[in-house]
């Protein structure tokens, strides 16, 4: 719910923002800026977070030798008004892609085999100066990852695990 108030409240503030950049107060102006979403499954398409197969805490991702932070999005996040953003429970999130063209994300999680994903991405120019990657393309052993799309700032790349042997 307080998601979705959130981007209620940035899309508010982005469709007021309508006319020229003259008239934009660019201390107050907070436009939407896509993460990224992952969810990880087996090869029965059973998501490993949602079952229990995957402990998030155990989930490594890793970016130039970096580990990177995210925020897990628990099943019980979104109520019955905010059904849509269903797709996103028993995912990780990163609030931020790192701002290059290309980067690939190195991803460990406990009894499963470490996968990398490459990422290409798309820079955008907004108003007052501010700019922004967007994932356009995840593959994984040069095969394109599977994505859903709730709009054009939320999307979902499914990964898939396989145990270690």
């Amino acid at each position: 719910m307080k998601y979705t108030l959130g981007l209620l409240f940035v899309f508010l503030l982005f469709a007021g923002c309508a006319g020229d950049e003259e008239d934009i107060n660019c201390a107050a102006y907070s436009p939407i800026i896509p993460g990224l979403n992952l969810r990880f499954v087996d090869a029965s398409g059973n998501n490993l977070i949602e079952n229990g197969s995957i402990d998030p805490e155990n989930i490594r991702v890793e970016s130039n030798s970096e580990t990177l932070d995210f925020e897990l999005i628990k099943e019980d996040r979104f109520g019955e008004q905010d059904a849509d953003f269903r797709i996103f429970s028993n995912s990780i999130f990163f609030k931020v892609v790192p701002r290059r063209s290309s980067f690939q994300f190195t991803i460990t999680a406990e009894n499963y085999n470490s996968v990398t994903v490459d990422f290409l991405a798309e820079r955008h120019d907004l108003r007052c100066g501010i700019s922004y990657y967007e994932v356009i393309e995840a593959s994984s052993n040069e095969t394109s990852l599977e994505y859903l799309e709730l709009n054009s700032a939320l999307l979902l790349y499914v990964i898939n695990l396989e145990e270690e042997n």
